[in-house]
């Protein structure tokens, strides 16, 4: 299955949401409490380090990642599952990728970069969306 493409953008100084549905062939839900999902933000597809990655199992995300020396965490957001968009309730095939506070974002750089979202089970790993994002530096501060 080829990951679908869908292009983002976040406001540097504002609270991040990004909401998908993981739907089987007849548009059903497909029922995510044994699964874990991880969504990076990356410069470029072909860098190991991340200006932020985000994890469901546990639910954090975690500023200039590398994988190997880790990197900045202590902040709120993650990855939810089976969750709805408003994050109020739950939701069959729901993944809820968030951003909570301003500061965050305020350390994103100001320039379009990459991103992808997984799904893991016991079967192995699944893309699921992949695209661009544009990061939109704030004018007045």
């Amino acid at each position: 299955m080829a990951a679908a493409n869908h292009d983002i953008k976040i406001e540097k100084g504002q609270d991040f949401v990004f909401h998908v549905v993981y739907q089987d062939e007849n548009g059903n839900g497909i029922d995510l409490s044994s699964h874990s999902a991880y969504m990076g933000i990356k410069r470029s597809k072909y860098l190991n380090k991340y200006i932020v990655y985000f994890d469901s199992n546990p639910i954090g995300i975690t500023l200039n990642y590398d994988g190997a020396t880790g990197g900045t965490a202590g902040y709120s957001g993650g990855i939810r599952l089976n969750c709805n968009f408003g994050n109020t309730g739950g939701e069959t095939g729901g993944i809820y990728t968030f951003i909570a506070g301003a500061t965050a974002t305020l350390s994103f750089p100001n320039e379009n970069v990459f991103y992808d979202l997984f799904i893991n089970d016991t079967n192995g790993t699944i893309k699921l969306v992949e695209g661009r994002v544009e990061i939109i530096g704030e004018v007045s501060r």
